[in-house]
């Protein structure tokens, strides 16, 4: 993709990512505290003359900044459905990119349409959440805390430099602060010249909203669901669990794959791995594990100690019951990957197991 982009001939390329971005900044609303400014910077060792937008945003105000972002994204019909038919025609331009389409893949009018009308119903579902007092405290809080960031623009509005830093702090996790620099030339990609967290606590990104959790706001029979399935193939995922010797019977605390030692069977963590496929997976006290996977629609459902799981309602031979150890639920790799419509290989050499749903 790198070879595509830096390519001189694919100016295509370059224009709809201005113009992607231009969409982007142009609905971006702007927070309580902004200033801009004409300021002398050093970008990559040299003097420029620059403007600085120097912005400070406090966690109380993101969830509105949000909502009014979204508002603006779906002011513009035209401009979005215009955009959706430049993706697809550069795409198909570029070899690499045109075999993540299918054939005839150019939506017509309708279809834009239906794109548009689709996308619009996924905005208003979250905007509906986000204005629930319960959604913003569990996306948002309880955080007390401040982005602080410098955007550095030159005339023609491209970004040269970003300063950037997050402080915040949780009754329960602690105070932790983010501070990341960017520097780029005159229209080339981003350099990173610094990139580092200076934390007591960090934060971990499994806290964060899944993909599960953005896909149930979309119709499953919608084309805007299966041009995020087929044609752009987010459903493509590629997982490789890496361990420090393949142990026969259960490992220690950290869930890793293991070998039945009955069966000799290949054994994975279901929460770990479903949800790293997008699935959603949850735990049924006494005994009991439901996987559901956005993408095919499918949900399974095992019991610890049974042989047998059901898929779709289906009873479904496993040939080694699923396994609970140290908190984590285990079921036979084979079964759990080829109903997830991916594949299972193993690295001997690095001691690396590797699920690749394509």
């Amino acid at each position: 993709m790198s070879e595509i982009w830096n390519s001189g001939a694919n100016s295509d390329l370059r224009a709809l990512y201005e113009r992607m971005r231009r969409f982007m900044v142009r609905n971006v609303p702007n927070p309580k505290s902004l200033d801009v400014s004409p300021v002398v910077e050093t970008v990559l060792g040299e003097s420029t003359q620059l403007y600085r937008i120097r912005a400070s945003i406090a966690d109380d105000e993101i969830p509105d900044l949000l909502v009014e972002f979204l508002d603006n994204l779906i002011q513009d019909r035209e401009e979005f459905k215009s955009l959706v038919l430049q993706v697809y025609k550069t795409a198909q331009e570029h070899e690499e990119l045109a075999e993540r389409l299918p054939e005839e893949a150019m939506p017509t009018e309708e279809e834009l349409e239906k794109f548009f009308v689709e996308f619009k119903a996924v905005v208003a579902s979250l905007k509906a959440r986000l204005e629930e007092p319960s959604v913003r405290k569990e996306w948002f809080g309880p955080i007390d805390g401040r982005l602080t960031f410098d955007l550095y623009v030159d005339t023609s509005l491209d970004l040269r430099k970003l300063s950037a830093s997050l402080e915040a702090s949780q009754e329960e996790e602690g105070a932790f602060r983010l501070s990341v620099e960017l520097e780029q030339r005159k229209a080339t990609a981003f350099k990173r010249s610094t990139a580092f967290p200076d934390t007591t606590k960090a934060v971990d990104p499994d806290d964060l909203a899944t993909t599960a959790d953005w896909l149930r706001l979309v119709d499953r029979d919608s084309d805007l669901f299966a041009m995020l399935r087929d044609d752009f193939k987010l459903s493509r995922k590629k997982i490789e669990i890496r361990t420090s010797s393949f142990e026969v019977g259960p490992p220690g605390a950290v869930p890793r794959p293991f070998i039945d030692p009955e069966t000799g069977r290949l054994m994975l963590p279901v929460r770990y791995v479903g949800e790293r496929l997008d699935c959603e997976v949850q735990w049924e006290p006494p005994d009991t594990v439901t996987v559901v996977d956005p993408w095919t629609d499918k949900t399974i459902r095992m019991k610890i100690g049974d042989r047998e799981a059901t898929v779709d309602g289906r009873p479904v031979a496993m040939g080694v019951p699923a396994v609970r150890f140290q908190g984590s639920v285990y079921m036979p790799a084979r079964f759990l990957a080829e109903q997830l419509g991916a594949s299972v290989e193993w690295n001997g050499s690095s001691a690396t197991v590797i699920i690749t749903r394509k």
